[in-house]
This record gives structure tokens, C-alpha cells and sequence, in this order.
């Protein structure tokens, strides 16, 4: 049966090593869980893997060639809400964030 919560996806923007958005990434995470309000997903964006503009067709479209873009649509497509951490040492969104963005 499907919960009637709301999904929150907890994102952890950097995939470069010594990153520093992950310990806050998961604390949000856990006062999510706390909370109790939502069903809490963490995803990381180093994990996922996510090549940047290996696709034909515009994201927009969602004409997939590639199955681990697919998959990322469906991760993405389940969440109501999002939270994305990223590094303070940068003073703009960066690349993986803007491309899980447009997928």
C-alpha cells in the first residue's frame, strides 16, 4: 500500500571527493525522518552517476535512450519535494545539481 505522506528526496549535490555537503545532506535527512511528515529518500548524486548531456533529446522531452536516465526519471518522478545540499564554497548551483534539475 502506498503512503499517504508526502516524498521528500534529501539531495546531496557534490560528486567530487572531500565534499562537504554530505554530513549536512544527512542530517536534513534524519530530521526528516524525525519529523515524521514525509517518506524521506537520501540520493546522492555521486552515487547515481549521472553523465552530463549523454541523452539525444532534450530532458524536457523524458525520451530516454540510456537506462540510467530512465532510472534517474523515476527517482526523481516520486518526489514531492526536494532538499539539495550542495558545497558552501561555491557561490552557485553546480553542475550536478542543475543536470539532475533538468532530468
Amino acid at each position: 500500500m502506498a503512503s499517504s505522506k508526502p516524498t521528500l528526496h534529501v539531495v546531496i549535490g557534490s560528486t567530487r571527493p572531500g565534499r562537504v555537503g554530505e554530513p549536512i545532506a544527512r542530517w536534513f535527512f534524519d530530521q526528516g525522518l524525525a519529523h515524521d511528515g514525509f517518506e524521506v529518500e537520501l540520493i546522492d548524486l555521486a552515487v547515481v552517476n549521472l553523465p552530463l548531456f549523454n541523452e539525444p533529446v532534450q530532458p524536457f522531452r523524458q525520451q530516454y535512450t540510456h537506462e540510467r536516465t530512465k532510472r534517474w526519471s523515476e527517482t526523481v518522478s516520486r518526489a514531492d519535494a526536494f532538499s539539495q545540499e550542495s558545497v558552501g564554497d561555491v557561490p552557485k548551483v553546480g553542475v550536478p545539481i542543475r543536470q539532475q534539475q533538468l532530468s
